[in-house]
């Protein structure tokens, strides 16, 4: 799509009311996504391709009965244009309401688009690596043993409220066992300043991609332990980049001291009315003042 194209586009988007612009929009999403990202939709179906056989071969042989997606990359998996448009959606929103002109539409679209790429595309081959082990390991007689349903867990989304943190999977022989955790440490549920200040520390921790526990480990947390959770056997890395033998990440100390629970409730209050604000295109302020007024915005 050559650059008058889609600026043609916009300006009908700009112009258009009612059903007629959601179709130009729609249009305008679906063509953005192919320019940009045509070349690596069709590498990633084929890697979505390869993650799907090593599963079908993981329901052979041990039974696994499916695959439990953190939502983002459930969305991804099961149609990577479709997910790509939906990154769109604000953007062409602002652009359909005069929010956004069409170059600074253009600019945040590629941004949003390359970034959930990117994102996603090392998600996938980070659960085909996980994937690919836990099969690896099944074939030397080992048995899942944990979750009893069945199912590969790739998301950790809610299972740390308790104050642990489980595994995404136990495997067994009868006589030994490896747990593995997927991206941990995470943050565990906290309710208080207390439960903040001690549960900081998985706030800043490094996440390595997969730890690998000898024997069966339920709970990977350490309490006031430096650092704040059991050093495990193995660590993978996942890297999903040709090149990756020449990239360096920079690693800080501590990104920040810790904050109390009201400093926390405070900072996400005060985002949570910037937020509204910019898409009423009013004053934060003006939000705060309505709210405590408990009036309508209009």
């Amino acid at each position: 799509m050559s650059a008058r194209d889609w600026r043609e586009l916009c300006e009908e988007v700009v112009q258009a009311e009612g059903a007629s612009r959601e179709k130009l929009l729609d249009e305008l999403k679906l063509r953005l996504v192919r320019e940009i990202a045509g070349t690596e939709i069709t590498l990633l179906t084929a890697w979505i391709s390869h993650f799907n056989s090593v599963v079908k071969q993981l329901s052979a042989t041990l039974g696994v009965k499916g695959v439990v997606f953190p939502k983002e990359l459930k969305s991804f998996v099961e149609d990577p244009e479709a997910h790509l448009r939906k990154k769109l959606f604000i953007y062409a929103h602002d652009l359909a309401r005069g929010r956004l002109k069409p170059e600074e539409f253009y600019v945040k679209a590629c941004a949003a688009i390359k970034t959930s790429l990117q994102t996603n595309g090392r998600a996938l081959y980070q659960s085909w690596v996980y994937a690919a082990l836990v099969l690896h390991t099944a074939r030397r007689g080992f048995r899942l043993v944990y979750p009893d349903d069945l199912h590969l867990h790739l998301e950790r989304s809610g299972r740390q409220r308790t104050g642990t943190i489980p595994p995404n999977a136990v495997l067994s022989d009868g006589y030994r066992a490896l747990s593995l955790f997927l991206e941990a440490p995470r943050p565990v549920g906290w309710e208080d300043s207390g439960d903040l200040a001690r549960a900081w520390r998985l706030y800043v921790a490094l996440r390595p991609d997969i730890l690998v526990y000898g024997g069966r480990v339920l709970n990977i947390v350490v309490r006031d332990g430096e650092p704040p959770v059991l050093r495990p056997g193995v660590i993978v890395e996942c890297k999903e980049l040709e090149d990756w033998y020449k990239r360096a990440r920079e690693l800080k100390g501590p990104i920040t001291s810790p904050i109390s629970a009201e400093e926390w409730r405070e900072r996400w209050i005060s985002g949570l009315y910037a937020g509204l604000a910019e898409v009423l295109n009013i004053r934060a302020s003006d939000v705060a003042a309505k709210l405590r007024e408990r009036r309508g915005l209009r």
